[in-house]
């Protein structure tokens, strides 16, 4: 759901924010989610090490909505890890067989806002072992 109003111009605009006044005081009502963007949209390393860890290009999360700041937490599947997993910017690491080898899966950002509202961003995570 999304709340939206229309301006003086006629120009429709998403609210952000809604707060109601009662007799308690003011409480935000209703408040618009967080919003992720990442780029690039996969992540993919490459080695023809026959050992050793293989690294994949970085992956940026930029957030708009919510307020700052943001807590990041990448959860990764697969058998890699992240290697800065509470960054909105992080590349992945894996070490895949000694022989040919491919470690496939998923990152997922978990992004949390300072009023506690969160929200996620899934990338797929390749990393190649050729020998």
């Amino acid at each position: 759901m999304e709340v939206r109003f229309r301006d003086g111009n006629g120009v429709t605009k998403p609210v952000e924010r809604l707060y109601v006044r009662t007799e308690a005081g003011t409480g935000i009502f209703y408040q618009r989610g967080i919003r992720l963007n990442v780029s690039p949209t996969e992540a993919y390393g490459y080695s023809s090490a026959k050992v050793g860890p293989v690294y994949t290009n970085t992956v940026a999360v930029s957030v708009t909505g919510g307020s700052a700041p943001y807590t990041h937490s990448w959860v990764t599947t697969g058998g890699f890890s992240a290697t800065a997993a509470s960054s909105s910017s992080t590349s992945f690491v894996g070490n895949p067989s000694s022989f040919a080898g491919e470690i496939d899966g998923v990152a997922t950002d978990y992004v949390t806002d300072a009023n506690g509202l969160t929200s996620s961003i899934s990338v797929d995570v390749t990393i190649v072992r050729e020998n």
